[in-house]
Formats: structure tokens, sequence, C-alpha cells
């Protein structure tokens, strides 16, 4: 009942404004021309003297959408937003609320205004106001897990398109509206001049031009599909004209009156732009490598929703307007259907699918997006990571011992000696340290089995030739000699400690040499 009132509160400031265009004004005389608005915000038709009038003004109509849309959002996220036990009583509230209140509306109406079909108002404002709660639920809540699920696919592309294709009509609608006003601007000044010569009046006929835009851009819409807008017994399209007398209304005057250029027919292009948009969009939310047949599916789904609910909504936009030569208002709802279902339709499906494939040939390869290509960048580095590392896993340990050479200088690897269980190795500190003597397996040989690692030759307590295991090193302590004063005597110094040194011994024969000599052998 919230949106009821809420919807009723705005649209009694625009009561206000018209009962003072028309020189009379009182709040009591707003309330009371605000029930009539409402019931018109709800395309509810009424009878004015008797004289029917359904072509009603979109703009409330969206307004009270909105407001409902709103009020049932928040009512849901209050209960705390469960799509199976809370999506239910909310929109039944919001829509029994409208019936009830139209009922009650249309039976207090001022006595020259009556409601055509009770019945039907109650329907039309319970099923308008479900609709926008079901609208502000869904936007809560979202769809149940298993719907979503079901959805996924060429069903949720479609409905990505189905918005990309009624915005583009809308924008058509929007073009030729604009084209119109701009090519026949004298002829719709002087009709607003002759409807509302006086300050009033202008802000009146300036409030219904604005709640009837909608309306506009839905003929404009219909105008550049082809089915044209017919007002009494006149049509007026872009392949026909057929003149009649027209209401004096500013909008009315920018229908074109006279036969339209061949080149007129060129706006059949803005419809089948929107239909290249809506198939580009499927085609990239499927991605490219999707089937053939699921991306048809999307673009024609898609021109389809669209279709249909622009032949809905030019059914609603149009209706009779009180008799006379001006009655009725037809925008070809059918006529419109079908031309958006082809105008769309097939470029759509031509985009989403690709001429290549639609005549069966197999489309070149091509490099494909950035986002593909990335990718394809990412699984061949992952797949050279994982085959090296399954190399490294067969082979690392002994290619890591072939191709790590020994640490150690030659002079380093004669001061250790290695014995039964330990071996003694020279600290580089100046400290001697035990060290477990690890004795590596040499490789087995192809002609026979391998031969054990050669140990260097010791006394049996593992001491050195020179001395005992933990003597002095085999190179004699100097005595420091005089300090040498010029260059020539350096020199000199550096020659005899140079021949005083002993020869380094023999490097030690490592496997690997070890088995190069028995390759060389075989």
């Amino acid at each position: 009942m919230g949106a009821v009132l809420v919807g009723y509160a705005l649209l009694v400031p625009v009561a206000v404004l018209l009962l003072m265009s028309g020189g009379s004004g009182s709040f009591d005389g707003a309330f009371a021309v605000a029930v009539p608005m409402w019931l018109a915000a709800h395309q509810i038709p009424v009878e004015v003297d008797g004289r029917a009038l359904g072509v009603l003004p979109l703009l409330p109509t969206a307004v009270v959408v909105t407001v409902v849309a709103v009020a049932a959002n928040w009512s849901v996220r209050r209960l705390g937003c469960r799509i199976r036990h809370d999506a239910g009583p909310v929109v039944a509230s919001q829509a029994g609320a409208a019936a009830a209140v139209a009922v009650l509306a249309g039976a207090l109406l001022p006595g020259d205004v009556s409601v055509t079909t009770p019945w039907a108002s109650m329907v039309g404002a319970g099923l308008l106001a479900g609709l926008a709660a079901g609208v502000g639920v869904l936007r809560a809540c979202g769809l149940p897990p298993e719907w979503s699920r079901r959805l996924d696919g060429w069903p949720r592309a479609a409905s990505s398109g189905a918005r990309i294709g009624a915005a583009g009509l809308l924008l058509s609608g929007t073009l030729v509206l604009l084209l119109g006003l701009a090519v026949r601007a004298g002829t719709v000044a002087g009709s607003f001049a002759g409807l509302a010569p006086g300050v009033g009046e202008s802000l009146g006929a300036l409030l219904l031009a604005v709640g009837y835009l909608p309306n506009a851009l839905v003929a404009g819409t219909a105008w550049s599909l082809g089915p044209g807008v017919a007002i009494g017994a006149a049509q007026y399209g872009p392949f026909d004209v057929q003149a009649g007398p027209l209401p004096p209304f500013p909008l009315f005057a920018a229908v074109p009156t006279e036969a339209v250029p061949l080149w007129g027919a060129l706006v059949l292009l803005l419809p089948v732009g929107a239909g290249v948009a809506v198939g580009l969009v499927c085609r990239r939310a499927l991605g490219a490598t999707a089937p053939v047949r699921d991306r048809a599916s999307a673009a024609g789904s898609a021109a389809g929703a669209t279709a249909v609910g622009a032949g809905i909504v030019a059914a609603v936009a149009g209706g009779s307007l009180a008799g006379g030569p001006y009655d009725p208002v037809s925008l070809s709802p059918v006529g419109v259907l079908l031309a958006a279902l082809v105008l769309l339709g097939i470029p759509a499906t031509i985009a989403a699918v690709g001429i290549d494939e639609l005549l069966g040939r197999r489309p070149q390869a091509t490099r494909g997006s950035a986002a593909e290509r990335a990718a394809a960048r990412r699984e061949g580095r992952s797949r050279d990571d994982a085959r090296s590392t399954g190399s490294d896993r067969r082979t690392g340990p002994a290619r890591r011992e072939r191709s790590t050479p020994e640490r150690g200088t030659s002079r380093d690897r004669s001061r250790t000696t290695s014995g039964d269980e330990t071996g003694i190795r020279d600290d580089p500190a100046g400290e001697d340290r035990e060290a477990p003597a690890r004795d590596r397996p040499s490789r087995p040989s192809s002609d026979g089995p391998s031969r054990p690692r050669k140990r260097d030759a010791a006394t049996p307590n593992g001491s050195s030739p020179g001395g005992t295991g933990r003597g002095p090193s085999s190179r004699t302590e100097r005595e420091p000699g005089p300090r040498p004063r010029t260059v020539g005597d350096l020199v000199a110094q550096k020659d005899r400690e140079h021949a005083d040194d002993p020869p380094d011994p023999a490097p030690e024969q490592t496997d690997t040499g070890r088995d190069e000599e028995d390759d060389a052998e075989r």
C-alpha cells in the first residue's frame, strides 16, 4: 500500500500545475484530479463526457513502475531476501493493493469521468504492479540456483542480446523523432503557439508533451521499422503516406505529411544495425568456439524477445482518441512485431554465426582476441613447465652429479685424506674438523661391474705420508724476511717464494674422468 500512496502523492503536484494552467487551482481539486491521473498512469482507459480516451501517457506509467519496483526491492530485503519464501508474498501484496485501489478509485471519480470496464481496471492495475514488483524482487534476490544453472549458456546470452536490441530500437526511435522535430520545427512551433497562447496554457501544454514523450519515441520506432503511424484514416510511414487531419498537438506536428524520398528508406539501417549489435553481443557472450546451434539460438531468441516487447509497447502506446477524425491512434503492433523480427533477427543470426559457417565454408584460422591469445600463451607455458618438471624428476639427480664440478682446489683435495669411516679436512679458518667420508657409488659400465672408487694413498691410521693424521700441512712454515724497500726487492721476494713452494700434486681423478677413459677404451 505504501507504493500506491507514494505514486498518488507524486501525481498531486502535477495536477496542481495543470489546474493552475487552466486558471483555476485548489488543493481539493488537485486531489480529485490526481485520482483519474493515477488510473491513467496504470494504463486504465477512462471516458470523459462519454468519449473514450485510450491514448494514455507512458511517462507516468514509467514512474509508477519504478516506485513499485523500489518498494518491492526494499520489502524483500527487509524480510531476508529468500526468493522462495519472500518473493511470493511481496509480489502478491503489491499487486493486490494496486488492484484494490483501482476499484476504489473508479468509484471515486467525478461524475463526468468514468472507467470503461471496472473489472479490466482491477486486472490491469494488479498486473502492472505485479510485474513491477517481480522486477524489483529479482533485482534484489536474483534467480533461484537451479534456474540460474538452467539458464547458463545460450539463454543467458539471449537475455543480454535482448537488452541490446531494445536499447537499439529505442535509439532508432529517438533519432527519428529528433529528425522530425528538426525538419518540421516551424510547424511544431506554430502548433504549440496555437494550442497555448498564454503562459499558463504553455505550461500545461508543456507538461502534456513531456508526459507523452515516450509515446512519441515508440511512434518513431514504429516509423523506423516501416509500419509507421496511423491517425484516424491517415497513414504515415517511410514507404506510404496518406495524409489526413492531425490533432493540434506539438508532437503530432513532427509527423511528415509529404511523400518521403527514396533515400528515406535508409532509415531501415537503424534497426538493422541494432540487429548486428545483438548478434555480436551473443557471439561474444558465448565465445567464437561455441557451437553454431547455440549462437543461432541465442541470436534468434534475443531478436524474438525484442520484437515481442516492441509489439506490446506499440499496442499500449496507441488507443482511442475520443472519437472523431483522429480516432484511433494506432502504431500497428503486429506490423512492428513482424518488422522487428525480420530486421533484427536476420542480421543478428548472421553476425552471431558468421557468413562462412552459414554458407558451409570452414573459417580460416585467425589469431583470435587478445584474451584468447593470452590464454593460449599461459597454457603453452604450463605445458612446458610440466614437461621440464617431469624430465628433471627422471634424470635430474644423475645430470646434476655429472654437470656439477667438485668444489675446492686441487690443493684442498690433496689435504683431504680418507680412512675407514672418517676423513680429516683443513678448515678455511685454520681449524681442522672431521667430516664423514661419503663414498659415492660409481656408475655401472656397459661391459662389466662397476669398479670401487680408489682411495688416496694413506697410512693405516689415516695419516698422510708426511706425518700423522692431525699433523701440519705438507707446506713448511717460513719466517718472514726483511720488508722490501723497492719494487725490485718485492719482485725478487715473490720469485723466491714461488721457487720454495712444492709443486701441487696431480688432481684426483673423478668418476666422470674414469667413465670417459672407459668409453675411450671401448
